[in-house]
């Protein structure tokens, strides 16, 4: 009889239904999944749900790997000893943002402001269903919207928006967006970033302060913005925390406007011997070559010569990064892989999820390497066409020459160094180019300009014909422009 095999929960449900005057209508799986393969609304239930192996679930999960991916490494404090120093943002409400008809939270700031660590935190304020994807900027630098997210599964664009739609909040991040400016395909970029606006989804941006303007007036000039600028940590900050955690502050200026961004604190703080007086007399220049001989290189652990290992290691690394213009380096067997994992725990480099590439963990220290490669150039006397060999002149590596320079020929024994590479004939038109940009655009170089102005007359007023072209095609945007001429 039918009573004789049927289970006994299935009894009980019975039982209480009919109660309830509740028929019910038994059905096993494959009635289930015939259903679910009729209606195209309900495809996405049944991929999830019922295939483990689906093209949906697997995109999805590759999704939220990335998104790991990029929050892992950012730090939302920085460490002293065993203190971990928040530096809150409290003016800035997620929730406000989410609930206006703003379409877009621009978050702007110096390099190492602590943008993406804020980004992280403002996560942890998302609740309920919401929906939170997480790019690089370099992640929309494809050649076509269709090949966006081959690297995350099967879905397309469109099909991946379809997946979320249901979702009572939307979001997507892109960090470093003015990598933009620097990206080969920036209509697909474009692109891309409306496809999510069309479909409703709220857009949080990180990018330097430099960059807020262009960006704004070349993607967002049609949609509604809100923006938030991140502060540096200001001096009597710094103070009470240099009092409160029982470390010195160096006395040099630029020094200490650097470290009121918190990552080059973080890095400041990792150094050793911050309660020794010495400290205070601390420059920028000896800051940046102690992180080099403390952070990257490791100075103290010296068996194997590992110190220059790690140094040869993260140059080339980097270097290949440049030269191929890609922002990770595919792992080699024959790579020194006790160099690389040193700089991994050093916290320098991290390796992506599928252990087949490594990233610097921040832009910072791409920047750093560089400073070091044209730093060391300077001392051994190559103030030729050497000076920039290894570089071809792509867009990102002379933004990195041109803030190296900035900062480096601020300080005015250095400042011989731009007359040596533009009276050198064998140097490219165009690293002599961004030479001139830098010193007409940087404050600390008028003195410079002073000496250039001298000889303007020269060659039929060579020099004053290539500023004119520089000034009015690269100056327009800045304030008082009128003020270079």
């Amino acid at each position: 009889k039918k009573d004789d095999i049927m289970p006994s929960y299935q009894k009980k449900v019975e039982a209480v239904a009919e109660e309830l005057g509740i028929e019910l209508v038994w059905r096993v799986p494959s009635n289930l999944e015939a259903q679910l393969m009729q209606d195209k609304q309900l495809t996405i239930c049944r991929n999830v749900f019922f295939q483990v192996d689906s093209a949906v679930q697997t995109c999805c999960e590759n999704l939220v790997k990335h998104k790991r991916e990029i929050f892992d490494h950012i730090h939302t404090s920085v460490r002293y000893r065993e203190n971990d120093i928040t530096l809150e943002h409290i003016q800035l409400d997620l929730n406000s943002f989410l609930n206006s008809d703003a379409v877009i939270l621009l978050i702007d700031g110096a390099a190492g402001s602590g943008k993406s660590a804020l980004v992280k935190q403002l996560t942890n304020e998302l609740t309920g269903d919401c929906a939170f994807l997480a790019f690089k900027s370099t992640d929309l630098d494809v050649n076509d919207i269709l090949n966006f997210l081959t690297r995350y599964g099967e879905l397309n664009l469109d099909e991946v928006i379809d997946v979320y739609k249901m979702a009572d909040t939307r979001v997507l991040y892109i960090d470093a967006a003015e990598k933009f400016f620097i990206c080969k395909y920036q209509e697909t970029f474009e692109g891309i970033l409306n496809r999510f606006i069309a479909a409703g989804w709220k857009i949080i941006l990180t990018l330097r302060t430099a960059y807020r303007d262009s960006f704004q007036n070349s993607l967002l000039h049609g949609s509604k913005v809100q923006t938030y600028h991140i502060e540096p940590v200001d001096s009597d900050k710094l103070s009470t925390l240099s009092h409160t955690y029982g470390f010195q502050l160096p006395q040099d200026k630029r020094l200490l406007d650097l470290l009121c961004a918190p990552f080059y604190l973080g890095l400041y703080l990792a150094l050793g011997n911050l309660e020794d007086e010495s400290m205070r007399s601390l420059n920028r220049e000896a800051f940046e070559e102690k992180i080099w001989n403390d952070i990257i290189r490791n100075n103290r652990k010296r068996k194997d010569n590992l110190p220059t290992r790690r140094e040869t290691a993260l140059i080339s690394l980097t270097t290949k990064m440049l030269q191929n213009e890609i922002y990770y380096y595919e792992i080699l067997a024959e790579d020194d892989s006790e160099a690389l994992s040193e700089l991994e725990k050093s916290g320098v480099l991290f390796q992506s999820d599928d252990a087949r590439r490594y990233l610097h963990s921040h832009d910072v220290f791409e920047e750093l390497v560089v400073g070091h490669i044209f730093t060391e150039r300077y001392r051994h006397d190559t103030l030729n066409e050497q000076f920039f060999a290894d570089f071809h002149p792509s867009l990102r590596i002379r933004k990195l020459f041109r803030g190296w320079l900035a900062d480096f020929a601020a300080v005015p024994t250095h400042q011989e160094l731009i007359f040596h590479l533009l009276d050198c004939e064998q140097v490219e038109r165009i690293w002599k180019d961004e030479i001139l940009l830098t010193v007409i655009s940087t404050e600390s170089l008028k003195v410079v300009y002073q000496k250039l102005t001298q000889k303007m007359a020269a060659n039929n007023y060579e020099l004053l014909r290539k500023l004119v072209i520089l000034i009015n095609t690269c100056c327009r945007a800045a304030e008082n422009w009128e003020q270079y001429w």
